[in-house]
């Protein structure tokens, strides 16, 4: 058995404290705990329930944390358990935090997907391959990277080709010659855009 001999609280923040024990050792709980478990200056507490307040506490500051960062955005499930990790929450509580997102919608990979999709069709006008190396780098799998772009049709990326090539052909002049043409192919296919986007387009512009 330990012994409670200090408990203090935040100032700053009022809604945590610490907690002293006669082994010298100090946990920071939130405050719920100590009207939870009847912690009081002078108890004494097994090592067990020491344990499961600070294993219950780990997961109630990670699900809090997760939520402020969805506040800001949507994130995929590696991005969430990357950060979850990045502030040192050990792997136990990670998973344990991520099956409850899961569980509750607050975390979905295919409407995250579609989401991003459809901010970088419209805001950025990318084409397909940078569409799925975001979206790979956001760590979705190639699976389902592949049924969220199939669905989108192929006049949208011609489209948004036509955007970047009306938006560099300006700084060209009027006439396209074929070295100013290699050379708005490889700009078009560094915005992802395929082979046959890019001729589809130098077709219409007769160049």
């Amino acid at each position: 058995m330990n012994k409670i001999v200090k408990i203090y609280f935040h100032k700053k923040n009022t809604n945590i404290c610490d907690i002293y024990f006669s082994d010298k050792r100090k946990i920071t709980i939130d405050n719920s705990y100590l009207v939870e478990y009847s912690l009081v200056e002078g108890c004494e507490i097994s090592e067990k329930k020491i344990q499961k307040i600070i294993s219950e506490n780990e997961y109630d500051r990670a699900k809090e944390k997760a939520f402020f960062l969805l506040t800001y955005r949507d994130h995929s499930v590696s991005e969430m358990k990357n950060k979850l990790k990045k502030r040192d929450f050990n792997e136990k509580v990670v998973n344990k935090t991520i099956e409850y997102l899961l569980k509750h919608k607050y975390l979905d990979d295919t409407k995250f997907g579609k989401l991003f999709i459809n901010e970088l069709l419209n805001s950025k006008k990318s084409g397909m391959m940078v569409i799925k190396n975001k979206l790979f780098q956001k760590g979705l799998s190639r699976e389902l990277i592949d049924n969220l772009i199939i669905n989108i049709n192929d006049d949208v990326f011609i489209k948004n080709c036509l955007f970047h090539y009306d938006k560099k052909k300006k700084s060209f002049g009027d006439k396209i010659d074929n070295n100013k043409k290699s050379k708005l192919y490889n700009y078009l296919s560094r915005k992802g855009f395929r082979y046959e986007i890019i001729l589809n387009v130098f077709d219409k512009e007769n160049i």
